[in-house]
């Protein structure tokens, strides 16, 4: 009997769950339809299976940069595809993990201290954080 994979397997992959996050959350309205457009753009040419956003630590969880996921052989990596946040950052520098809830709509904190299959999104410490740039997008 001819049996068809199931959707969805091979490659591991977040986008359609950062897609998500982007649109309701991160870049929603009108005002941001550019800045979504440009991200939707870099996560879809980018090579990674694998993508993070990164968010500032305040009360709204601003929008900072969407980076691509590498695991090498100690300290996960992750590059700026897009945003305004450091151009690299490495786990050590990541203060919380979460997860984006599409039910919720909203992000949520993983009891983790390493990126897992789970981390969609990341709060970095202060230290890892770019000092007095213009904001360029």
């Amino acid at each position: 009997a001819f049996c068809a994979a199931p959707v969805g397997r091979g490659k591991l992959s977040n986008a359609r769950t950062l897609t998500n996050a982007l649109q309701q959350i991160c870049l929603a309205g009108p005002h941001c339809a550019d800045r979504l457009e440009a991200a939707l753009t870099a996560l879809d040419a980018s090579p990674a299976a694998t993508h993070v956003v990164v968010l500032k630590d305040d009360g709204v969880r601003t929008f900072r940069g969407l980076y691509m996921l590498t695991r090498g052989g100690g300290d996960a990596s992750c590059d700026k595809i897009y945003g305004r946040g450091p151009a690299r950052f490495v786990e050590s520098d990541v203060s919380t993990f979460l997860k984006f809830s599409s039910a919720q709509r909203t992000f949520v904190k993983l009891p983790s201290k390493s990126f897992s299959f789970t981390t969609d999104a990341v709060m970095l410490r202060a230290s890892a954080l770019p000092k007095n740039r213009p904001v360029i997008y």
